[in-house]
């Protein structure tokens, strides 16, 4: 990949993914739980 425009999008779509399991978490609830090794996304996905 050269492209600069398409790398930038998939470095964000891959921060942003990595992010998830802890996004709505508070400083103190990460605080207490620190993130030390990779964690499963554990929101249900509807059925299709």
């Amino acid at each position: 990949m050269t492209n600069p425009i398409t790398t930038a999008l998939l470095g964000l779509s891959v921060a942003d993914a990595i992010g998830v399991p802890v996004e709505f978490q508070s400083r103190l609830e990460l605080n207490k739980n620190p993130v030390t090794d990779i964690r499963g996304l554990r929101i249900p996905l509807p059925a299709l």
